[in-house]
């Protein structure tokens, strides 16, 4: 998939690296009914390819 393609599906990213051009990151946030998930979404380019995707998880409880 190009960075074209993914930028249609997913919309421009919301962290832009200013040192390497080689991923995109998309911050969200997943609500479950008793807690809230921060999940962040890596890119990861090869030759203006998609090479690699990556999801970290990070549970916060409550507002904030």
């Amino acid at each position: 998939m190009s960075r074209e393609q993914v930028r249609y599906l997913l919309g421009t990213p919301l962290i832009d690296s200013l040192f390497t051009d080689d991923r995109w990151r998309y911050l969200y946030y997943h609500d479950h009914s008793d807690k809230t998930e921060k999940r962040l979404l890596i890119i990861h380019f090869y030759n203006g390819r998609v090479a690699r995707i990556e999801q970290r998880f990070n549970d916060s409880e409550g507002e904030g």
